[in-house]
Parts: structure tokens; sequence; C-alpha cells
């Protein structure tokens, strides 16, 4: 009985251990990736069919740095137009962080609209 007892913990722990390994090897989001995730729901509200957005992965846009809190986002977000035909619009996002918190400086600009 103790010997199984013994094992339980030593599983439990290993489990544990384990778990918190995962935790600290995980990568944490950088600056601009979190700028480029920020920008999408302000994006996402000037498009006719929002529900229909589909953003592309981070390597495709390019987020500079203004200041350590500033970033412009430059990106596209593919969806639906009001004839329900998929289009590609590019977008400048210039996103301010506050905390955990993060507000548009300015209006999205959409240079190319197509919809």
């Amino acid at each position: 009985m103790k010997k199984l007892l013994l094992l339980i913990v030593m599983l439990v722990l290993a489990a544990i251990a384990c778990n918190i390994t995962q935790e600290f090897t995980q990568e944490v989001p950088s600056d601009e990736e979190l700028a480029f995730k920020a920008c999408q729901p302000f994006v996402t509200r000037h498009l006719v069919s929002p529900s229909t957005a589909e953003f592309p992965p981070f390597e495709e846009v390019e987020v500079q740095a203004q200041t350590r809190n500033i970033f412009r986002v430059h990106g596209y977000v593919d969806s639906q137009n009001r004839y329900g035909a998929m289009m590609r619009s590019v977008y400048v996002c210039d996103i301010q962080r506050a905390g955990e918190d993060w507000s548009l400086i300015r209006r999205i600009e959409f240079p190319f609209d197509q919809n």
C-alpha cells in the first residue's frame, strides 16, 4: 500500500513538473504581435461583413514600433463585400498600448479600399 501511495505521489509530482515546464517554455508574443492582434477588432468594425474577416498570419504583416507603446500596423484582411465576393482590403492601423489595454490613435486607413 505504501509503495502504491508513493507511486501516486511521484506521478502527481511529475505531472505538476511537466505542467510548470510547459508554462515557462511557451512563447510570449512580442509587442508587435500583440499590436497586430489588437488592431484586428478595430479593422473588423469597418468591414461590410465583419464575420467573414480573415487576417493573414503575423509573418505577412509589417508592424513598426513608433515609440515604446505606439505601433503602426500595415496589413490586409480578406472579407466579403456587399455582393458576397471575397475582397482584400489593405489597412494601416496606428495603435497605442496602456497597460493591458489598446486604443486606436487615429482612424484606420484603407488606402486601396475595394469594398
